[in-house]
């Protein structure tokens, strides 16, 4: 017996390979008709003498992303805060290019910043912040305390 297609399926199907053959088609053209416009300006006003943060958007690295990948950072169900650690460490590092770490984090904070910390508690169990990575942070996480930030 053959494959069986349900009827909306196929039409969709044909519907989308014909327009799609349509596209290879198009002349130089008439694919500037298909294209976006142009983004408007976008105009800021703030306070007056108001100097904004290098650390505000777009931020110091703009679309720039760093992966950091340990497979053992969970073991039995737990977060390994020594592998944390060393994973923060080296996702800073690649993100700013520096060797030190102190280095790398005093590009966002200095000794009088106050961080805080942001908890998911939804989500569970596929995307929270667990027990064990939230006290991590609080206590040494970030790597902030390098800095002497509180």
């Amino acid at each position: 017996m053959g494959i069986t297609m349900k009827r909306r399926t196929f039409l969709k199907s044909a519907c989308l390979g014909y327009a799609g053959s349509l596209t290879g088609r198009l002349k130089a053209d008439e694919a500037k008709l298909f294209s976006q416009p142009e983004a408007p300006p976008i105009h800021t006003r703030g306070l007056p003498g108001y100097k904004p943060s290098p650390l505000g958007m777009p931020g110091l690295y703009p679309g720039k992303v760093v992966e950091v990948f340990d497979p053992h950072v969970i073991s039995n169900n737990h977060v390994s805060q020594s592998v944390v650690r060393r994973m923060l460490d080296a996702g800073m590092r690649a993100l700013t290019g520096k060797t030190s770490i102190q280095e790398a984090w005093s590009l966002f904070v200095q000794p009088n910043d106050i961080v805080g910390v942001k908890i998911n508690p939804s989500g569970a169990p596929a995307c929270y912040s667990s027990p064990d990575g939230t006290s991590f942070s609080l206590r040494r996480g970030f790597s902030v305390e390098v800095l002497g930030v509180k």
